[in-house]
C-alpha cells in the first residue's frame, strides 16, 4: 500500500487500487479465465452408484441421486463442501474415482453431475454392479443367508 499521506483520506482509493490489480491479473496470460473447483474424476462407465463414497465422505460432498422417471442414478458432487481429502477415492470398491481435477462450475448449478451405469437386481430391483446384471443384489443375497440359518 502507498503511504498514508498519498491517500489523502480518500476511502475509495484502496478499492480502486484493488480493482485495478484484479483487472491486471485477469488480463495476464498466466491466470485462468474462470474460477474452478476441485472435483473427483469419476469414470461413468465404471461407477454404478453404490453409495460407499457417499457414506464415507466426512463433509457430505457426495450424494447418490436416483432419478426414478429416467431410471438413472447420478453421483452428485457439491464442491463447496469438498476439501479434496481423497477418502472417496480410497474407499471406492470399483476404482471409479480416479483422482481429483479442476472443474468449471456454471453459475446456476450447485453441483457436478456424474451419470452412473445402472442395472437392477432380479429380485428387488435395487442397484447391482453392471457385470452382475440379472443377478441378486447383496441385500437379497444376505437375506437368503439369514433365512437358511
Amino acid at each position: 500500500m502507498p503511504q498514508d499521506a498519498k491517500l489523502g483520506n480518500n476511502p475509495l482509493f484502496p478499492r480502486r487500487l484493488l480493482l485495478r490489480q484484479v483487472y491486471q491479473s485477469t488480463e495476464s496470460a498466466n491466470s485462468p479465465k474462470a474460477f474452478t473447483w476441485p472435483t473427483p474424476l469419476v469414470d461413468s462407465a465404471v461407477c454404478w452408484g453404490c453409495g460407499i463414497c457417499e457414506s464415507a465422505c466426512p463433509h457430505q460432498a457426495l450424494k447418490v441421486y436416483l432419478a426414478p422417471r429416467e431410471d438413472r442414478r447420478y453421483l452428485l458432487h457439491y464442491p463447496h463442501r469438498c476439501t479434496a481429502c481423497g477418502l472417496c477415492q480410497a474407499v471406492c470398491p470399483d476404482k471409479a474415482i480416479t483422482g481429483f481435477g479442476a472443474g468449471e462450475l456454471p453459475g446456476h448449478v450447485k453441483c457436478f453431475i456424474n451419470p452412473a451405469v445402472i442395472t437392477h437386481c432380479a429380485r428387488c430391483g435395487g442397484p447391482v454392479k453392471p457385470d452382475q446384471a440379472g443377478q441378486a443384489c447383496t441385500r437379497c443375497l444376505a437375506g437368503n443367508l439369514n433365512r437358511r440359518r
